[in-house]
């Protein structure tokens, strides 16, 4: 399957270097229990080294969806929270072009509190080129404070799902 076939109907987990591993494998495995296509995107290829030494060979890079027609039909792109990986993806202008294409074709982002830090950054870095304000609510899903991971993505999955769009994100 295509780089642009998989990310078409997914939700796309962003996991970098640093990353923590039971938040990332909670949320992709509960989007894949629920049915729903997920998959993880390393900034390069090769294997990811997550906060406490474990290897993850991400399904696609950044580089497979360089081209906004693949950006098209992504539903959800979900960004990590700890610092180390958001530092890593603030200095990548790659990551932050491909929000905006997904933004512009109505895709969604989801992060924690601290992604909403690097969604301003970006916000600002490019606000002079394309007046892009990822930090717009009506394409945002902003995870709690005292939210678990797990709970975030049982939420995450209420949304995604067809029978029960009309939900709410909470705890």
């Amino acid at each position: 399957m295509s780089a642009n076939n998989i990310a078409q109907s997914c939700v796309l987990v962003v996991v970098v270097n640093g990353f923590e591993e039971a938040e990332t494998v909670a949320l992709i495995t509960t989007l894949r229990q629920a049915g729903l296509c997920a998959k993880s995107v390393g900034l390069a290829s090769g294997l990811v080294v997550s906060a406490h030494g474990l290897q993850l060979m991400p399904d696609l890079t950044l580089s497979d969806l360089d081209d906004p027609a693949k950006a098209k039909s992504v539903r959800l792109v979900v960004l990590p929270e700890n610092e180390q990986s958001l530092a890593r993806l603030e200095i990548d202008p790659r990551i932050h072009k491909f929000l905006r294409q997904v933004v512009a074709q109505r895709g969604q982002i989801a992060v924690g509190p601290r992604g909403m830090r690097f969604l301003k950054t970006s916000t600002r870095q490019s606000n002079a080129a394309d007046g892009c304000n990822l930090t717009d609510a009506s394409y945002l899903l902003v995870q709690e404070t005292d939210q678990s991971s797990e709970g975030f993505a049982r939420n995450l999955v209420r949304l995604l799902t067809p029978s029960s769009r009309s939900g709410a994100l909470g705890k």
